[in-house]
């Protein structure tokens, strides 16, 4: 069994309030939107998996 959080964007870490954490970086850009909300190569994958048909 495994668990996994895909976020949508992009963590925006000049908005948040400090303190931030070192480790953060790690997770800054892995959604599938930046954090102008547009679109990243991630998201035409993503959206290819969940057109396919599941008969």
């Amino acid at each position: 069994m495994a668990w996994f959080q895909l976020p949508f964007t992009d963590i925006d870490i000049a908005n948040l309030p400090p303190p931030v954490p070192d480790n953060l970086g790690y997770f800054i850009y892995l959604g599938m939107v930046d954090i102008h909300l547009e679109p990243k190569p991630a998201l035409a994958v993503w959206d290819d998996i969940f057109r396919r048909s599941f008969k």
